[in-house]
């Protein structure tokens, strides 16, 4: 509950009676409760959880996509998406916001992203709209997560199979042809039987 006093001055200045206004704020303290804990879940995401308007300016920007682009949050709300978007993905990702906000959807990507030191990163992103009160899109929300290490491994695994491969099928032909060799050193070694060490063909 929330009490608020009103005193009520009487004829000789005196407080004469006093109001007592009785406001029941259960549900805005439930709402309130509710905001505060969908906060602590963007504020503490191991994802990249970032906010733009319609134009593709950033609204929102947690600790995790400080953590994962060097940017600080003060450093990046206010400015253009594109100071994390290589230069040839910035149209596709435009295209991307507008198509949210005409009501279509966007499906999973993994694109390249800049780090504010210049790296470029393998992101896996996803989009969602983000709506007023009256189910109006004002904005997207992009999602990340920072998947390069994964994608070396994968590419370090696949080169480990493509050797093994290359290994077995060199260990193959070596014994097709060692296979036509023990017939050459039999046939060779028939012929030195019968031939003396100063015949040319010794």
């Amino acid at each position: 509950l929330r009490i608020h006093y009103y005193p009520i001055i009487g004829a000789k200045k005196g407080v004469r009676e006093v109001i007592h206004v009785i406001t029941d704020i259960t549900e805005r303290q439930k709402a309130r409760q509710q905001i505060e804990y969908l906060a602590s879940v963007v504020r503490h995401s191991q994802d990249a959880i970032i906010a733009t308007d319609l134009d593709c300016r950033v609204t929102s920007w947690n600790k995790a996509a400080e953590r994962i682009f060097g940017y600080k949050e003060k450093e990046a709300v206010g400015r253009i998406i594109d100071i994390i978007v290589p230069e040839e993905q910035r149209k596709s990702c435009h295209l991307s916001v507008e198509e949210i906000s005409t009501g279509g959807t966007v499906s999973r990507q993994e694109p390249k992203r800049h780090t504010q030191d210049g790296r470029l990163i393998d992101a896996d992103l996803s989009f969602s709209p983000i709506k007023d009160s009256e189910g109006n899109t004002i904005g997207a929300s992009f999602i990340a997560r920072d998947v390069t290490y994964q994608k070396e491994l994968e590419a370090k695994l696949l080169q480990a199979h493509k050797m093994e491969s290359i290994g077995t099928l060199a260990g193959g032909i070596a014994h097709d042809f060692n296979n036509l060799l023990m017939g050459i050193q039999g046939y060779t070694s028939l012929m030195l039987l019968s031939l003396d060490t100063s015949h040319p063909h010794y």
